[in-house]
């Protein structure tokens, strides 16, 4: 397996763990900001692999993967002056 397609595969992996840990931490009280704060580490991740994906595909020549999103527009849903790693009050 290609480099690019082992690190995107882990990344996948990474926000599934991470997701599977903010729904863990919405059932418990009072750990909304922590809940949150998963959500959002696996959102980049997974925003990360498809572009390392679409890296794969623009090196090998081959058709680019097809994406939600275009590198061109902003990534939908994310709050763009909110900073990730801020504790929420």
């Amino acid at each position: 397996m290609n480099g690019f397609a082992r690190c995107a595969y882990r990344r996948l992996e990474l926000a599934h763990v991470y997701r599977d840990t903010a729904n863990e931490l919405c059932g418990e009280a009072g750990d909304r900001g922590a809940a949150r704060f998963f959500k959002k580490r696996a959102y980049y991740e997974t925003v990360r692999a498809h572009a390392l994906l679409e890296i794969l595909g623009d090196t090998s020549h081959s058709k680019s993967i097809e994406l939600r999103w275009t590198p061109d527009e902003s990534l939908p849903g994310v709050p763009e002056n909110e900073d990730l790693y801020a504790e929420s009050t």
